[in-house]
C-alpha cells in the first residue's frame, strides 16, 4: 500500500473513531438521538466529499479540460452536501452537531498531520 492510500486509510478510521466516541459522549451527556446521528451522518457525508477530492485530483492529471473536471466535482460535492444538509434538517437531527460532523474530517487530517511532523 503506497503513503497515500495509507493516509487516506488512517483519515477514515481517525474519522469514523472520532464519530463514534464523540457520538456516543453527547448521547450519555444529552440523551438526545438526534446530536448523535446530526454527527454520525455529518461525518459520513463529509467522509464522501473527502473521497470525491481524491478521485477529482487523480482525474485532473488526466483531464485534456481539467477546469470543467474540477468544477463538475466541486458542483456535485457541494449539491451532495445541500442534499444531506436537506434531509438531516427535515428529519430534525441536530444542525450544530450536523456541521460538527462535517468539520471534524478536517480536524482529523490537521491532527494527523501536527502527528506526522
Amino acid at each position: 500500500m503506497n503513503d497515500d492510500r495509507k493516509f487516506y486509510a488512517r483519515i477514515f478510521k481517525m474519522t469514523l473513531a472520532l464519530a463514534l466516541i464523540v457520538g456516543v459522549i453527547s448521547f450519555v451527556i444529552t440523551k438526545d438521538l438526534n446530536i448523535f446521528y446530526g454527527f454520525l451522518f455529518g461525518c459520513i457525508a463529509r467522509l464522501a466529499g473527502f473521497v470525491t477530492i481524491i478521485s477529482m485530483g487523480k482525474r485532473l492529471f488526466n483531464s485534456s479540460n481539467p477546469g470543467g473536471v474540477a468544477m463538475s466535482h466541486y458542483m456535485m460535492r457541494y449539491i451532495f452536501y445541500g442534499i444531506v444538509f436537506y434531509i438531516c434538517i427535515d428529519s430534525g437531527m441536530n444542525v450544530v452537531s450536523l456541521l460538527l460532523g462535517f468539520v471534524s474530517v478536517n480536524f482529523v487530517i490537521y491532527v494527523s498531520q501536527a502527528i506526522k511532523k
